[in-house]
């Protein structure tokens, strides 16, 4: 947990219960005859990484092993897989500049579509030629690109779907060859690895083979974009392949005219702050990401704003059942009335739920036996 007050601290709280086991770090099984590996318990809270007001000035917390940075001296092994860190990187990137930060920062920053992945990658393309014309005008066009997926960049989608026709490429050659039809568990860090410093398995001239297979996999992206996407690399952008739906469970023919929230084009990836996930050879949709986000002012809490989809009430057939899907996606954060007399600013309606009063004659259930008749009972 993160977490800041109304005077100014900052800090982070680990709570979980994260057990301690003798002789093993709980990796790989380990034999059960003799309770040699038996767990002893879970670390108490107080020895679980803590901090108040730390020297970083800050915390970043995107699904990231955070022990190295804030707690170095952190020596408990707490666990071993977390997401790639790109996202982490990227936040630290923005929040060590030398400046101080607003809340228009803040929502910039939380819809940052910037890509490290893409920024190591692309730059690999300098000095490689095709000749294919169309291969050449992608590679020329990727490396004119400032790196940010934005949902109407045409450079971001060829980027895209040039690594997802590249990670299999790379991983094939460092797999048993059985493996490698099945082998899905890719870590774009290895990718980014091999690419920059093309090892043996590429074989004798690693260099010229790695920019090959950049050359490949580009022609295999570029194919099936103009499947999916049709041959008028102009209507190319991210946004038009790259988006969040909300499908209702309940949606059939005969709800569609209530439960219907349209598609809304997403920029991003699952590598960066604003993570949206990445393209898949099913689809390039929107699959997991943050539905809500807050940027929270704790000096001033009706000063903080939010986004959230797809609409302010789930109501069917309210006109607030959708009516946050949009700004959800352009990333236009709406105000959060916190004090009360903020919120009887804005309120819009006022919906007043109380019990009806009892029938005449009505039979006294278990619950009113000890209720005199001439008293009424709140509910």
């Amino acid at each position: 947990m993160v977490y800041a007050d109304t005077q100014g601290n900052y800090g982070y709280l680990a709570a979980a219960l994260s057990p301690i086991r003798k002789n093993w770090d709980g990796l790989l099984p380990v034999p059960g005859k003799d309770g040699k590996y038996e767990w002893e318990g879970f670390l108490p809270l107080e020895q679980l990484p803590r901090e108040l007001n730390g020297a970083n000035g800050y915390y970043a917390s995107a699904n990231n092993d955070v022990v190295p940075k804030f707690f170095p001296d952190y020596k408990i092994p707490l666990g071993f897989e977390y997401s790639t860190p790109y996202r982490y990187e990227r936040i630290t990137e923005v929040l060590e500049q030398d400046k101080k930060f607003d809340i228009a920062d803040m929502e910039s920053l939380q819809g940052d579509h910037l890509s490290l992945p893409a920024r190591q990658l692309v730059p690999l393309f300098k000095g490689i030629t095709s000749d294919s014309p169309e291969v050449q005008t992608a590679i020329d066009q990727l490396l004119k690109w400032d790196f940010v997926l934005d949902r109407n960049s045409v450079e971001a989608t060829i980027y895209e779907y040039w690594i997802l026709k590249l990670t299999p490429l790379a991983y094939a050659l460092h797999l048993p060859e059985k493996t490698r039809g099945s082998f899905h568990t890719y870590d774009l860090r290895r990718v980014i690895g091999w690419m920059k410093s093309p090892d043996p398995d590429f074989g004798p001239n690693p260099v010229i083979a790695r920019n090959n297979m950049m050359v490949a996999a580009l022609e295999q992206a570029l194919k099936d974009l103009g499947k999916k996407l049709g041959d008028d690399r102009s209507r190319w952008k991210w946004g038009s392949a790259h988006k969040a739906r909300f499908e209702h469970p309940l949606l059939t023919a005969q709800t569609a005219s209530l439960l219907t929230v349209s598609p809304v084009s997403r920029g991003g990836d699952a590598y960066t702050v604003q993570a949206t996930s990445s393209p898949s050879e099913e689809n390039a949709n929107e699959v997991h990401g943050a539905s809500a986000m807050f940027v929270l002012d704790t000096k001033d809490w009706d000063h903080s704003v939010g986004l959230n989809a797809p609409g302010n009430e789930s109501q069917a057939g309210s006109p607030h059942y959708s009516d946050l899907a949009t700004r959800w996606g352009d990333g236009r954060y709406f105000p959060l009335a916190f004090s009360r007399a903020k919120v009887e600013e804005v309120a819009e309606s006022r919906l007043v739920l109380q019990p009806a009063p009892k029938p005449e004659g009505q039979i006294r259930g278990p619950s009113d036996s000890t209720t005199p008749a001439d008293k009424s009972v709140p509910r």
